[in-house]
């Protein structure tokens, strides 16, 4: 996406929030806007966010963020997080509320609360459509800083892989980065590759997508998928 064009709907989405926010708050007694709104306690919670700070959240959220957004790690481990392009807005629904935030969705931004059944029908119906047009975000490991804030969250990485048969026998492969550090690796159950070509692959530069473990004490990677790069 062009930079014009992510201006242009930046502002289309703060003109049309701004005039929502209009319109809705002189609209019904049950809205309010405040700084003091906590998410936690909400069912079927669905997040649309570009920018997200380390807030409390239940778990098993939905979380759909502009492509290339970073969040916070604790947030990563509690919520399904996928990412999509065209999105502009910050909000929250669930089963019977709506939260649109005043900016990112951090501690102390204010954010317009609503019960009205159409707004929430109206931002289910966009979560929804994003969703599906969305992919599973994987974080870069080598630009994460403290990974040990990132364990049991999908993250990819680039590196050789050394002895990559061991992964059918539910042992574990080495995985040397870039840097000359080694990470051991070890397939998910999920995990589908032809016998032939993991052996194909030893000593291959390899690109695996999967989850960040910590197991015995030592960082791992739980493969989701391994591709050779």
């Amino acid at each position: 996406m062009d930079p014009f064009s992510a201006l242009i709907g930046l502002l289309l989405g703060t003109a049309l929030t701004m005039v929502a926010l209009e319109y809705l708050f002189y609209r019904s007694r049950d809205n309010v806007i405040t700084p003091d709104w906590n998410l936690v306690e909400e069912r079927s919670l669905k997040i649309c966010t570009t920018q997200m700070g380390a807030v409390p959240i239940p778990e098993d959220v939905k979380i759909l963020v502009q492509r290339g957004t970073k969040l916070p790690g604790e947030i990563v481990r509690k919520a399904i997080v996928r990412e999509t392009d065209n999105v502009y807005m910050n909000f929250a629904v669930s089963e019977d509320r709506a939260y649109i935030f005043m900016g990112p969705i951090e501690k102390n931004v204010r954010a317009f609360i609503t019960t009205d059944e159409q707004v929430i029908e109206d931002l289910n119906d966009i979560f929804d459509k994003l969703w599906k047009s969305s992919e599973r975000q994987f974080y870069d490991m080598e630009k994460i800083e403290r990974l040990e804030e990132y364990i049991d969250s999908p993250i990819k990485v680039r590196g050789r892989i050394l002895s990559p048969e061991l992964l059918l026998k539910d042992l574990e492969a080495r995985l040397v980065l870039p840097d000359g550090r080694v990470i051991m690796v070890h397939a998910s159950p999920r995990l589908n590759v032809d016998e032939t070509q993991v052996y194909g692959l030893h000593g291959a530069n390899v690109e695996i997508q999967g989850i960040l473990r910590l197991i015995r004490g030592s960082l791992s990677i739980e493969a989701i998928s391994i591709r050779r790069i």
